[in-house]
């Protein structure tokens, strides 16, 4: 048996999907049943058996699973590690992280955990922009990012992994002590003389758009009175102030409910999903390593 039919073998149990497997190992679909079939005609016996929707591991492949898992993720370091020492790479990447209020927490411990895993890399992680991410990308100057999958769309070319399979919620957000928050049927009908939160185009490459596809999806238009915020920390103060109301992704302010009334809206046309990306090949090991550890941290999202 080769690595490449033990990686194959653990994505597919890892997601009980075929295609969303190989979307991890950036392969097709079809090279990925390829080598599944292999790999059970050589054990002599199944690993999956198809459900209505997916596959699920049989006895022999849970067995399997059970250590294989471990096995390709320290295959996966110890040949990333050689390649660095052959290569003569410079042990030190550099990690953007976009704000993205409480769920950043989360991510922290991810990176204190992903240390722990790497122990020879010094390891820089840096709070920044989209657009600082997408120039420092183009200069060679990141390794990865962790941000809102729809800040990048249609920007540079890179390698994506969703770190949580739902889509976030679209929630608008005031101060507790706001009159709109005493309302049990609020929508965003009910923000149209209210004066809206705006991130500023430095501080997001999206949101304006998505903000404008959140009203158009109910028909409505985007409130005039607006006030522009260069930072989701200043944002999130106006709210707590009671100077405007926003409409944001959940994440944003998650965990202020002692201050800020929040209401979940279901527009999931418009949402997204937080993503790790990165652009070089070298990364990959290390890429999915973290990923790993993303998703088990934000957990909450699925």
């Amino acid at each position: 048996m080769t690595i490449t039919q033990i990686e194959c073998f653990v994505e597919v149990a890892k997601f009980g999907n075929v295609s969303r497997a190989a979307e991890s190992l950036f392969i097709t679909q079809q090279a990925v049943s390829g080598q599944i079939k292999s790999l059970e005609k050589e054990l002599g016996f199944p690993l999956f058996e198809r459900k209505s929707k997916g596959v699920a591991l049989t006895k022999e492949g849970e067995i399997l699973f059970a250590d294989w898992e471990q096995i390709r993720n320290t295959l996966r370091i110890s040949i990333d590690k050689a390649r660095d020492y052959h290569s003569g790479r410079n042990e030190h990447i550099r990690i953007g992280l976009a704000d993205m209020g409480k769920c950043s927490e989360d991510i922290m411990a991810s990176f204190f955990q992903y240390q722990q895993k790497y122990k020879e890399l010094t390891i820089d992680y840096e709070l920044m922009t989209p657009i600082q991410m997408i120039q420092l990308f183009d200069n060679g100057e990141l390794d990865m990012a962790i941000l809102y999958q729809s800040e990048f769309e249609r920007q540079i070319p890179l390698k994506c992994i969703p770190l949580h399979r739902k889509l976030l919620n679209i929630c608008i957000y005031m101060s507790k002590n706001h009159p709109l928050a005493q309302k049990e049927d609020l929508s965003l009908v009910h923000l149209e003389d209210e004066t809206l939160g705006v991130l500023s185009g430095c501080f997001s490459l999206d949101y304006r758009k998505k903000q404008n596809s959140f009203f158009s999806y109910y028909g409505l238009e985007v409130p005039k009175n607006k006030k522009e915020y260069a930072s989701r920390r200043e944002l999130e103060m106006a709210l707590i102030a009671g100077r405007c109301v926003a409409v944001v992704y959940e994440p944003m302010f998650y965990g202020e409910e002692s201050m800020l009334y929040k209401k979940a809206l279901d527009m999931p046309q418009v949402s997204t999903r937080i993503s790790l990306y990165w652009k070089e090949d070298a990364m990959d090991t290390k890429a999915r390593s973290l990923a790993d550890i993303l998703k088990a941290n934000l957990i909450q999202f699925d």
